[in-house]
């Protein structure tokens, strides 16, 4: 997700650019009145908040009159004000005369088979044949059905482009609760391949792991317990990661969380247990406890692997706050009781680098990091010493700081993403790099380095899902690309030889790839830095500045986020002779490490300013015009286009859509789940210069309550962990309030029962009706 205000002085003449009569007949049309909408009257409080302030060389203090809107979610008073914001902006999309055709049209385009988590399972036990699992949906945001297929299944399906699914149903997640809420989030398999264990979770993001045999279909089901009918009896409790199975399939571990509370508990309390496969769950064994880790243990993140041999186990930990830094143990299994005193070794102490896990090769840790100002990241071992194994009360007593061993080098023109490197085939690491803005994944050699080729060197991995057993000779990596929903290739080692196949490529029917461009241009940013961008189109869009603009920005944990498929955004492109714009702004990672860096913490101001020249700039080149853009992000995007929303000249944005934002990240950083995480990427506010930073750009309280505002429509989810919705309750109540007579409407649509990933169908309705009745355009034939 995740300083002074920015004083934006538009050019000259800028609005003078909207020069054709069709851009002026756009921006003066509006088929729904706003006149007509009154805004529920919200209770206000008198609420305060003071924090220290290196400008004011004392404390600021500032009000928070909907602090009342973070209270629990089942608040009679919070359930009236969800209800109220729902009927207005229902009533609003009434009006919608084009809602039937966004209906079908975002149908269609959501409507191919989606398959994911697609992996081979394989057995321990000599002599049994691999199979595939994965998941299927076929149309919009419906239950998954996870299948089985044989080999020969599989095969078959290849060489038929998947013109039906190979195998045969194996679990339909409909049949998991009686009204659709529960979902797989996670899943693996024993290593015997006989049992699926899979992470049930309802509407947010900790659940219960439940197991099946995999000859024991879930497909109908005249009952719907937890877990689904057929199951075994296991269960581990509270987890909100995958766990790590003992080569025998004797016992497992896993990662025991606590309940987020909606994501307002800050102190997750994690322990690490050894369940043994047949017992109760109750007698299950801790043997890590974050409260023995520190200070910081209480509020950290665990997670955990074991060696492919299952010699070793290894708990690693980031506290929030410290940029993303860990703890990391490792123990020995063989020759130890399972228990709460075991011995143990330290491979990282007190938070000193990342290390983002990649596994156990050859007696060694491997992991990704940023060691020794290595900003593009690199790969580094330690070998692990069992001869300083001790065993303590106190984590922190083990202070031991190994040789950490580069691997594979920082490169200087590429940068890797978190969490981006894998094994495959026991001694070789999949390494995903971002090379100019652009994905591609590269195959190295684990014991000496060596770079041993690319993959799919001609096709651009835009955003993929690599999935692998680290001892597997079989890997398959599905990704996407803004025009193509999924293609899915398959790497399978023959001795020496990697041999690639296509399993698949799905499209959307009735439309042909070829029908659209791509181009990267640059704007200039305030302080002179070039932004690249990339304006996506159906060839032969005109620039004459009559066409609609739908910009989408991040910018943040240096990852890039743009060019993948999305029905929404594709049904945009495709059906209002628009353009599709994406923003590689400061912050993210689109230029290695050194961008992510120049825009972070106290720096954040710079990703806005980006945002700005890069909508600045498709008015120049007559691109679009001004009042005739669309600006969109999730999560962290959500706070950035609130903040340039704010920042932007009146007239310049015509609508603003902001999904699951912390809208109030100051209370964000201090309150929630993960806020403290946020505290390096945003701005610490626990500090006077970090308070001063985020105080000048927090969208809620930087709402300017003396200018016109373009269209909003905020979308939060009632399920949402990472961040809680109440921050566009606020945000949007104190819209309101500023502005009751507004021209275009400040609109809330609270989807229930929504995490922090966004519904691709019903919340997309509501947007694109916004934005034809706020722009006053209509959708047309290709």
């Amino acid at each position: 997700m995740r300083s002074s205000i920015f004083l934006f002085s538009l050019l000259a003449g800028l609005l003078a650019l909207a020069t054709t009569s069709e851009a002026r007949r756009r921006l003066s049309r509006r088929a729904v009145s706003t006149s007509q909408l009154v805004y529920p009257k919200v209770r206000r409080v008198d609420k305060t908040w003071s924090y220290p302030s290196a400008n004011a060389q004392g404390n600021v203090t500032y009000s928070d009159p909907y602090f009342w809107l973070e209270g629990n979610a089942s608040d009679p008073d919070i359930e009236q004000f969800v209800k109220d914001q729902n009927a207005v902006t229902d009533e609003y999309v009434k009006g919608c005369k084009g809602k039937d055709a966004i209906t079908k049209s975002l149908t269609q385009a959501s409507s191919y088979d989606k398959y994911k988590f697609v992996q081979q399972i394989s057995s321990i036990n000599e002599g049994d044949e691999p199979f595939y699992l994965y998941s299927l949906v076929k149309t919009g945001d419906q239950p998954s059905v996870w299948y089985t297929a044989s080999m020969e299944e599989w095969q078959s399906a290849k060489k038929n482009n998947f013109n039906s699914p190979p195998g045969k149903p194996f679990l339909d997640e409909a049949l998991l609760s009686d009204d659709g809420s529960q979902s797989i989030l996670y899943q693996s398999a024993s290593p015997d391949g006989k049992v699926f264990a899979y992470l049930v979770i309802g509407n947010g993001e900790v659940g219960m792991w439940y197991f099946r045999n995999f000859d024991s279909p879930l497909t109908q089901a005249k009952t719907k317990p937890a877990g689904g009918e057929g199951r075994l009896n296991d269960t581990l409790p509270l987890s909100a990661d995958i766990p790590a199975w003992l080569p025998n399939g004797k016992g497992i571990f896993y990662p025991m969380t606590v309940e987020s509370d909606a994501g307002t508990n800050p102190d997750h309390g994690y322990k690490i247990q050894y369940h043994e496969w047949g017992t109760d769950n109750s007698k299950d064994i801790t043997v890590f406890d974050a409260a023995n880790a520190g200070p910081h243990g209480q509020g950290s993140w665990y997670f955990i692997q074991t060696s492919p041999d299952g010699r070793w186990l290894t708990v690693s930990g980031y506290y929030e706050g410290t940029d993303v830094n860990m703890t990391s143990y490792a123990t020995l299994l063989p020759g130890q009781e399972i228990s709460s005193n075991m011995k143990w070794i330290s491979l990282s102490p007190d938070y000193d680098f990342p290390m983002y896990a990649i596994g156990v090769i050859d007696e060694s840790y491997y992991f990704q990091t940023d060691k020794d100002n290595a900003k593009n990241q690199k790969v580094s071992k330690i070998k692990l010493d069992w001869s300083k194994a001790r065993q303590v009360k106190q984590f922190t007593e083990l202070q031991d700081r190994p040789e950490v061993i580069d691997v594979i080098p920082e490169r200087k023109d590429a940068s890797i993403p978190q969490f981006s490197t894998w094994v495959t085939a026991t001694n070789k690491i999949v390494v995903l790099y971002i090379e100019n803005g652009q994905n591609t994944m590269y195959l190295y050699c684990a014991i000496t380095g060596k770079k041993l080729q690319q993959l799919l060197p001609d096709e651009k991995l835009i955003y993929g899902e690599f999935q692998g057993l680290p001892n597997s000779d079989t890997m398959i990596i599905r990704y996407e690309s803004w025009n193509t929903p999924s293609k899915i290739y398959e790497f399978t080692w023959e001795g020496d030889h990697l041999d690639t196949s296509l399993a698949t490529i799905r499209l959307i029917e009735g439309t042909n790839p070829d029908d659209f461009a791509i181009e990267e241009l640059y704007a200039t940013s305030k302080d002179g830095t070039k932004i690249p961008y990339f304006i996506t189109y159906r060839k032969g869009t005109k620039r004459d500045g009559s066409a609609p603009a739908w910009v989408h920005g991040y910018g943040f944990y240096a990852l890039i986020d743009n060019l993948f498929y999305a029905p929404n955004y594709f049904d945009f492109l495709r059906s209002y002779g628009g353009y599709f714009v994406w923003i590689c702004a400061r912050g993210g990672g689109d230029l290695g490490g050194e961008w992510h860096d120049a825009a972070v913490g106290v720096k954040r101001q710079r990703t806005y300013d980006d945002y700005l020249a890069v909508v600045q700039d498709l008015v120049r080149l007559k691109i679009t015009s001004p009042g005739n853009i669309i600006l969109e992000g999730g999560s962290g995007g959500a706070m950035a286009v609130g903040a340039v929303m704010n920042q932007a000249p009146a007239g310049l944005l015509g609508v603003v859509l902001p999904v699951r934002g912390p809208l109030d990240v100051i209370q964000f950083e201090l309150r929630s789940a993960i806020g403290a995480g946020n505290r390096a990427e945003f701005g610490d506010v626990t500090t006077p210069d970090g308070f001063d930073a985020v105080f000048a750009w927090s969208p809620l309280q930087n709402i300017d309550p003396n200018k016109e505002y373009p269209a909003v429509l905020l979308t939060p989810g009632t399920a949402d962990e990472r961040v809680p919705p109440s921050y566009s309750y606020k945000f949007v109540a104190q819209l309101q309030y500023d502005h009751p007579n507004n021209s275009k409407p400040l609109l809330l649509a609270v989807v229930k029962n929504r995490g922090h990933i966004p519904s691709n169908v019903v919340e997309s309705i509501y947007q694109l009706c916004i934005i034809e009745e706020s722009l006053g355009i209509s959708r047309v034939t290709a």
